[in-house]
């Protein structure tokens, strides 16, 4: 008389192989999803988030409109003066960035003598908590070149990440598409 299930022969080890297999999928897809979840504030922001505080989702709104609208206008007379108004705007995490950046841009802006204006023409909250808001910001931007005979104007959008600090709100990721 035979005793137990009677798993034997290479249908058992197949089954058995394809097990591990799915747990080492199942566990992969966990590892990657925690480390999703625990991203810092200047990672990407995912839609996934919710909007966990309309406080912070209604003054957020307000705020990225209006740092955007800072951060992406400049003009070549003042360029190093607003640049250096402008990166108190930018939170620690992100102002290396935007100097890197505007330090790449400033020979062309100030060799062609251009100026940039930006105006917020719509915000929407894509994800908000008191900690930080996530808004798509879109953005007109009209730019002019000294000797050319018309303004550039351009339609963009700016999905940013403002956080609250004690002396107003600031960004924390500005990535524009």
């Amino acid at each position: 008389m035979r005793r137990g299930l009677g798993w034997t022969g290479p249908g058992a080890t197949f089954v058995l192989g394809l097990l591990c297999v799915v747990l080492a999928l199942v566990l992969a897809a966990g590892l990657w999803w925690r480390q999703e979840t625990t991203t810092t504030a200047a990672s990407r922001p995912t839609v996934a988030e919710p909007i966990t505080s309309t406080e912070a989702a209604r003054e957020g709104r307000v705020a990225a409109g209006r740092l955007v609208e800072r951060v992406l206008s400049y003009t070549w007379q003042d360029f190093d003066a607003r640049v250096e108004r402008t990166q108190d705007l930018v939170g620690a995490s992100y102002r290396g960035q935007y100097l890197d950046q505007m330090t790449s841009l400033r020979p062309e802006v100030v060799e062609r003598r251009i100026t940039v204006s930006s105006t917020a023409t719509d915000v929407g909250v894509v994800s908000a908590s008191r900690s930080r808001v996530v808004a798509l910001v879109f953005v007109d931007r009209v730019s002019a070149t000294a000797g050319a005979p018309a303004r550039r104007s351009d339609q963009v959008r700016v999905l940013v990440t403002v956080v609250p600090t004690t002396s107003g709100w600031r960004v924390a990721l500005l990535d524009s598409f």
